[in-house]
């Protein structure tokens, strides 16, 4: 159920926080993350 909304998490907030040397550039996350459909 909430498997891939706890990877996209993971992959755009705890990633770049660990590992910033690696996500600079084009290699940059996201800016924004849907949490729940539109209003």
């Amino acid at each position: 159920g909430l498997e891939h909304a706890k990877k996209c998490v993971t992959e755009m907030v705890i990633w770049p926080l660990l590992r910033p040397d690696i996500f600079r550039g084009c290699r940059s996350p996201g800016r924004g993350l849907l949490l729940f459909g539109p209003p």
